[in-house]
């Protein structure tokens, strides 16, 4: 006789249809390794690998976003510089403007 379980474990019970068949043709590999993943929480496992896949390709397009912004601040900061020894160049030069500049 087969030991009293709770309710909640009684459906993972897998019962030989005969003692010399061993398994049920109705019990499949797929069903077993089902099973034993819920026992041992592979799931979560998967879940959580899932979850790190995810998080991975996030930092990657952050990471990229982050260089190319950080090259169009370089770039605007060159600009600015130029700029600014422009007006510097026109300032320096403006005692010697005539009346036609």
């Amino acid at each position: 006789e087969m030991p009293l379980l709770s309710t909640h474990w009684r459906h993972l019970v897998v019962r030989p249809s005969s003692p010399r068949k061993g398994f049920s043709r109705s019990v499949s590999w797929a069903r077993i390794t089902d099973i034993t993943n819920r026992l041992t929480a592979y799931d979560t496992v998967e879940c959580a690998k899932a979850l790190v896949g995810e998080a991975d390709r996030e930092y990657i397009d952050a990471r990229t976003e982050r260089k190319t912004l950080s090259c169009q601040y370089q770039n605007s900061l060159e600009e600015r510089h130029k700029l600014q020894q422009s007006i510097n160049s026109l300032l320096h030069r403006k005692q010697n403007w005539s009346s036609i500049e």
